[in-house]
């Protein structure tokens, strides 16, 4: 598995945000591709052969990009306390020290598939989770789809260490 995460830091907005990923995509392809959208809305790469898989995340000063020749999606979050509803409702009544790594987990898994956050089928997609903590006060998941003919088997070492940081 070829796997590549890219993290840039970036103003606390939206469009600083989606800046940084823009120069992220432009670092790995230059200006050879363009992006689509599956029927599902999820984002994908035309006119690449390296790193087919790309996902995108962005939280506070962070945008991270993840690049793969499986499906991949990447969530990044500001550690924060989720409300008592959220927790009930959405990560199974977990204990608030859980609770955002199981939201990392449903964002990543969901944006993997293309069918969002209310993507539960865990037990029917093989996949595998790796969570970075190399951001003080921010938490990455990554998930990566394992679903290959073959069998094929993903494990931490199929991981970078840490992702890399972008530089201008």
């Amino acid at each position: 598995m070829k796997l590549k995460i890219l993290v840039i830091k970036v103003e606390d907005n939206l469009m600083s945000q989606r800046d940084g990923a823009d120069k992220l995509l432009r670092y790995i392809y230059g200006n050879n591709f363009s992006i689509k959208k599956t029927p599902s809305g999820k984002p994908y790469l035309d006119g690449v052969y390296n790193y087919t898989y790309f996902n995108v995340s962005h939280s506070g000063n962070y945008t991270v990009c993840v690049f793969s020749d499986l499906p991949v999606g990447v969530d990044i979050e500001k550690i924060r306390p989720i409300s008592q509803r959220v927790i009930n409702r959405f990560l199974d009544g977990c204990s608030q020290i859980e609770a955002i790594n199981k939201w990392t987990q449903r964002e990543s898994f969901g944006k993997m598939t293309g069918n969002g956050f209310h993507d539960t089928r865990y037990d029917e997609i093989p996949h595998v989770f790796k969570e970075y903590n190399d951001i003080n006060g921010y938490i990455i998941t990554v998930c990566v789809d394992t679903s290959r003919p073959g069998g094929l088997v993903v494990t931490d070492a199929d991981f970078p260490e840490q992702p890399t940081w972008y530089q201008e």
